[in-house]
C-alpha cells in the first residue's frame, strides 16, 4: 500500500515563500485498485498553494522519456510500463516536471532499484518539480551512500535565484490581473444597440456581415469599444 507524507518549508526574505514537498511510496506487489487509490491520496495531497512543489519517492513506475506532445517528461529514459503511464499523465495534468528524465546519465548512474537476485535494474523512483528552471541536476548517488535496502539514493540540485524568481513572480502577476466589470456601462451599451429582427433574412444577415467586418477592423486596429468602456484594469 502507499505511504505518503507531507512537509511545508517557508522562508522569509522580501516576502514569504512557500517549498512543499510529498514523500511517497507504492508498494511493489500493489494491486490496481490499491494503485489507484495511491495516485488519488497523491493528487489531493498536491492540493497546496505554494511557490515550489516537489514530488519524490519511489512510485514503483518507470516513466521512461518523453512520448508525443509530453511537455513535463524530458528525453532521457528507458521504457514505460501501465504506471508510467499513470505518473506522466499526473506530471502533465498537475504541470510537474519528471526531473530524472531531463538530466542524460550513463546506464549504471541511471537506475534506482536492483531486484533481489540481481538481475534487473529499473528507474523507479522519481523527484517531480513544478518549476524546470530551479532544477540543476537530478541522479543517484550510487554507493558513496549506503541506504541498506535496494534502493538508490535519488538528490537533486536545487538553485533558487532571488533575482530571476522575483522577475517570474512579477510576470506571473501581470498575467492575472483581475478586471471589474461595470454594469452600467454594459446597460448603456446594450440599450444603445438595435436588437431589432429585421423582416428580411437577408438584411439580418447583412447586417451581421457589417458588424463582424466592424469588429475585425477594431481588433485589427487595437481599438475595442466594448472593452475600454466597461472593464478597468485593477
Amino acid at each position: 500500500m502507499g505511504q505518503q507524507s507531507h512537509l511545508e518549508l517557508e522562508k522569509n526574505q522580501e516576502g514569504q515563500e512557500e517549498l512543499a514537498s510529498s514523500f511517497c511510496k507504492s508498494g511493489a506487489t500493489a494491486e490496481d485498485e490499491e494503485v489507484k487509490r495511491f495516485y488519488e491520496e497523491l493528487e489531493e495531497a498536491m492540493n497546496t498553494r505554494c511557490t515550489y512543489l516537489i514530488v519524490m519517492g519511489d512510485f514503483n513506475a518507470k516513466v521512461g522519456c518523453r512520448k508525443d506532445n509530453e511537455a513535463f517528461v524530458g528525453p532521457f529514459g528507458g521504457e514505460r510500463n501501465e504506471q508510467g503511464e499513470w505518473l506522466a499523465a499526473i506530471a502533465e495534468s498537475r504541470r510537474l516536471f519528471v526531473g530524472n528524465s531531463f538530466f542524460k546519465k550513463r546506464q549504471g548512474q541511471q537506475w534506482t532499484w536492483i531486484s533481489p537476485n540481481g538481475e534487473a535494474k529499473n528507474e523507479i523512483d522519481y523527484i517531480l518539480c513544478s518549476h524546470r528552471r530551479i532544477l540543476q541536476d537530478v541522479g543517484v548517488v550510487g554507493k558513496a551512500f549506503t541506504t541498506g535496502s535496494n534502493h538508490q539514493l535519488v538528490r537533486a540540485k536545487i538553485v533558487i535565484n532571488a533575482k530571476v524568481e522575483k522577475r517570474a513572480l512579477a510576470v506571473s502577476n501581470k498575467r492575472q490581473q483581475k478586471t471589474t466589470f461595470m454594469s452600467a456601462t454594459f446597460q448603456k451599451l446594450v440599450e444603445e444597440e438595435d436588437w431589432s429582427i429585421k423582416d428580411d433574412i437577408l438584411d439580418d444577415y447583412n447586417s451581421l456581415v457589417a458588424e463582424h467586418s466592424r469588429s475585425l477592423w477594431r481588433k485589427k486596429t487595437g481599438v475595442s469599444r466594448m472593452t475600454s468602456q466597461m472593464t478597468t484594469t485593477v
